[in-house]
């Protein structure tokens, strides 16, 4: 069941509040390279320096659509005063694809309550763009993903799919998007791995039991998302602990999207689509 959660007036006019439904088949495959289109939400996002030309703009993080003017990432890739940008329909990086475009970020929104000096505490922020999109009619290849209601549980061994740009194997960031699977597991084996920045209130952790691919540098930022049922997709977390020195180490840790879905519908005062 899809909720609309409403905390002002305000109308989309450009979005009538769909989300969660993947562009492509469901085939899921660990740590293949993602099929073009299967993932609508996902966002690539860019710093600039001075201007936002993007001979001047670096790829920094992922991030994802929740509705047609914000995004949702961690506060570890948001710097209060730096110009940003955010590319939608990015399959391919060095490819020159008619299905991508790209947007100033007007304005972004690092929870008031993040702390980078005491274990990352409230690791998510949101970002606004300052057009919003036309999801109804000329962006409509795009589709916001959908949120989590604030009690929804997490289950063990729930399998979710982190996606994005992150290093391969060959240490160098991956120029199309892939994705891989990575099941929920139990708080103790991040409490292990990050002894000083995991907090299982609002946290949870991932396994791959199955192989050494797991998340890298590049990744944070983006989304896990999971499917419930017949219900579409939904973001369970948003990647906050990448192993920078070793990505081939299968455990990492997520921010809990779920415990910030009043904050994210107070911050954008836009009805938000929620399961």
């Amino acid at each position: 069941m899809v909720v609309l959660l409403y905390l002002s007036g305000q109308a989309f006019g450009s979005w009538d509040g769909r989300c969660g439904n993947m562009s492509a088949n469901n085939r899921m495959t660990g740590g293949d390279i993602a099929d073009r289109g299967k993932w609508p939400w996902m966002v690539k996002l860019h710093t600039c320096k001075d201007t936002f030309k993007p001979e001047t703009c670096n790829f920094t993080c992922g991030g994802s659509l929740i509705s047609d003017r914000y995004i949702l990432t961690a506060a570890h890739c948001v710097q209060t005063g730096q110009l940003m940008t955010a590319t939608f329909g990015d399959y391919d990086s060095v490819a020159d694809e008619s299905t991508k475009i790209t947007a100033q970020i007007e304005m972004n929104f690092n929870h008031h309550e993040y702390d980078i000096r005491h274990n990352f505490l409230n690791d998510i922020a949101l970002l606004r763009i300052k057009t919003p999109l036309d999801l109804n009619d000329e962006h409509k290849r795009f589709e916001p993903i959908c949120l989590p209601r604030p009690d929804l549980p997490t289950h063990l061994g729930e399998k979710c799919v982190l996606t994005g740009w992150g290093q391969t194997e060959s240490k160098k960031l991956s120029s199309v998007l892939r994705q891989i699977d990575l099941p929920i597991t139990y708080d103790y084996r991040c409490e292990e791995k990050f002894p000083c920045h995991y907090n299982r209130d609002t946290k949870f952790c991932t396994e791959n039991l199955h192989g050494i691919k797991s998340a890298c540098f590049g990744d944070s930022g983006g989304p896990l998302t999971c499917q419930l049922g017949n219900n579409g997709w939904v973001v369970r977390g948003v990647a906050a602990h990448i192993d920078k020195l070793d990505c081939t180490g299968n455990i990492n840790a997520f921010t809990r999207v779920a415990p910030y879905t009043e904050w994210i519908a107070g911050v954008t005062g836009q009805r938000l689509s929620l399961v």
